[in-house]
């Protein structure tokens, strides 16, 4: 059960961190790019902060909803999403320093043992 919370708690910060600061404190020039290529007729200042707010709200749903997976599944079906997206989108961001590849699969191995020491 340590286990779970330790790798719950990582992914929830994960998502509380990225939510908090590239999206609503310091909003990322790279974020909101990413937003504006995809031509949405909203600002991507707005788009930005409705995403960092929901990361937000995830973040809390894996932390006080720790007897289900579905935060769980939702985290990583999200990781892989943006992924493809960025990789569609953006691809030359993908091989950069501390890029999309390295942080969402370590976040998807974060679900993945999540899954597997609750099950027990």
């Amino acid at each position: 059960m340590k286990v779970n919370l330790v790798a719950r708690s990582a992914l929830a910060f994960v998502f509380f961190y990225h939510g908090l600061v590239p999206k609503l404190l310091f909003p990322s020039e790279v974020e909101l790019m990413l937003v504006q290529l995809h031509g949405l007729p909203i600002d991507a200042i707005v788009i930005s902060r409705v995403g960092g707010v929901l990361e937000i709200i995830l973040a809390g749903l894996l932390i006080f909803m720790r007897r289900s997976l579905i935060p769980v599944y939702m985290a990583a079906i999200l990781l892989l999403v943006l992924l493809i997206d960025v990789a569609v989108v953006k691809p030359e961001i993908l091989v950069g320093a501390f890029n999309p590849v390295t942080i969402n699969m370590a976040s998807l191995v974060l679900c993945w043992i999540v899954v597997v020491s609750q099950r027990k």
